[in-house]
Parts: structure tokens; C-alpha cells; sequence
């Protein structure tokens, strides 16, 4: 599923809507997963560790969410197509 142009709508996507920015429950969703990372799996580690742990997890939620972004995008394109919008 390679295309150039949703590629570039998707790590652009701040930029084009106006008033871009996480939804409540995005923030929610975080903030209770960081109380509970500090709280019971880091609470020993040093800042480096912390600093690692959130690379690596930031990283696959991009991944994750660019993956929903492309299914979803090429989903609505195929409605519309179809006329079942």
C-alpha cells in the first residue's frame, strides 16, 4: 500500500486542518499510561531509561497510526468510488 500523496497528507495532516491538536481522550489515554509506567514498571529507572522506553513506544504508535490513517484513507476513497458514501 504505497502511496506518495497519503503519505504526505498523513505527516502533514498539523498542518492542513486548522486547529489541529489531540483529542480529550487521546490525552486521557496517555496520561493514564504514563501514571501507570511510573507508577509499576519505572519507577527504579533512570531518566535514560524513561527516554528509551518512550522512542520505542512513540515509534510503534506512529507506525500504528499511520497504518489505521492508510486502511482508513483508502477505505473512504473505495466509498466514495462505490458511491455508498
Amino acid at each position: 500500500m504505497k502511496n506518495n500523496t497519503i503519505n504526505r497528507i498523513f505527516a502533514n495532516l498539523d498542518k492542513l486542518i486548522d486547529g489541529y491538536t489531540d483529542l480529550p481522550d487521546t490525552i486521557e489515554a496517555e496520561d493514564r499510561f504514563w501514571e501507570y509506567v511510573n507508577a509499576n514498571c519505572m519507577k527504579d529507572a533512570d531518566s535514560n531509561g524513561k527516554v528509551k522506553l518512550e522512542n520505542v513506544l512513540y515509534g510503534m504508535a506512529s507506525c500504528k497510526e499511520k497504518q489505521g490513517f492508510l486502511y482508513g484513507f483508502n477505505f473512504a476513497m473505495d466509498l466514495m468510488g462505490r458511491g455508498n458514501g
